[in-house]
């Protein structure tokens, strides 16, 4: 049963990320259709890590509003756990973490409004549970359906931001043109950028190419 378990869980992992690329793929290329598809093939599974980190920490004002939401259930959830005795380090060191994650938003993007979303989302999660009731009982169940909201979470968070996940940069071609864009490919003897202003796919040539920078 276990190992069905551990299977099941696996499996609905791999389909999430799955999922999520997708979404990340039809998001930056504001739902086009034609442009997500050139992109298909500059990433594949392997880069769900790398595609999940750039977009959390580049999507900075939707991480900080879903954490601002998430944020008072994980740690109420944890007490809950501490209070039972079912203590775990990993659950205390994940939320720690995103608490950081959290005050870094804060302070670098200067949203002082998420502070009233984290405090109301508190007040709403402490209130819930101090009540009989059906309010109780919902906290309760998302308790042991934390794995689904997160995921949840992080499908929204790829779908709604149209922040790539890599540099913007600076492209000067041999002919003088000089484009802005996100280098999605970059295999001998091409590169393959999706432009920032309409967010189309273009291939070109590294002897077209004269220089990169940042922009």
């Amino acid at each position: 049963m276990h190992g069905k378990s551990a299977g099941k869980a696996a499996n609905s992992a791999a389909f999430a990320g799955l999922l999520f690329l997708l979404l990340r793929l039809l998001a930056v290329t504001h739902y086009d259709w034609e442009s997500a598809f050139a992109m298909a093939d500059t990433i594949n599974f392997d880069d769900v890590i790398g595609v999940l980190i750039g977009t959390f920490l580049g999507a900075s004002t939707l991480t900080g509003l879903l954490l601002a939401l998430l944020l008072p259930f994980l740690a109420a959830r944890h007490w809950a756990h501490i209070r039972a005795g079912d203590w775990s380090h990993l659950q205390t060191l994940f939320i720690l973490v995103m608490t950081g994650v959290f005050v870094s938003v804060l302070l670098t993007s200067r949203r002082w409004t998420l502070l009233l979303v984290v405090l109301a989302a508190g007040a709403l999660t402490i209130a819930a549970l101090h009540r009989s009731g059906r309010g109780s009982r919902l906290v309760t169940a998302a308790y042991s359906a934390i794995g689904t909201l997160l995921a949840a979470a992080l499908l929204v968070l790829g779908g709604l931001t149209d922040t790539v996940w890599v540099p913007l940069e600076r492209i000067t071609l041999t002919d003088g043109t000089t484009v802005k864009g996100y280098v999605v490919g970059s295999d001998p003897g091409f590169v393959k950028v999706l432009l920032e202003e309409d967010r189309a796919v273009e291939t070109y040539d590294d002897s077209q190419v004269a220089s990169r920078h940042d922009a």
